[in-house]
């Protein structure tokens, strides 16, 4: 994350499978969020459409998905598993 002043305001665990989901819990006044995959690759789609192993952004196994940029709309973020193994994604919401 950059040198921004954030507000630490909740955080999430969720199960990456193969039925495209959004985050399930945003806090209200969350802009932000700073993510860890972990357990398998996933798929990320950032426009509310559904993700898709064919076509969304690849996030491999124990990278970070750095959603710190207040110009991020959250709520239109989908994620699906890339393979036939469920990922975990680590989530941090930040204001």
């Amino acid at each position: 994350m950059s040198n921004m002043v954030s507000k630490g305001l909740g955080t999430e665990v969720i199960t990456v499978s193969s039925s495209s989901i959004p985050f399930t819990t945003i806090p209200s006044d969350a802009k932000r969020a700073y993510c860890r995959v972990d357990g398998a690759d996933i798929h990320v789609e950032n426009d509310g459409t559904a993700a898709s192993t064919t076509t969304a952004i690849l996030v491999r196994d124990e990278e970070t998905l750095d959603l710190t940029d207040h110009r991020y709309n959250l709520v239109d973020f989908r994620f699906i598993r890339a393979a036939s193994s469920d990922a975990t994604l680590y989530v941090s919401y930040f204001n």
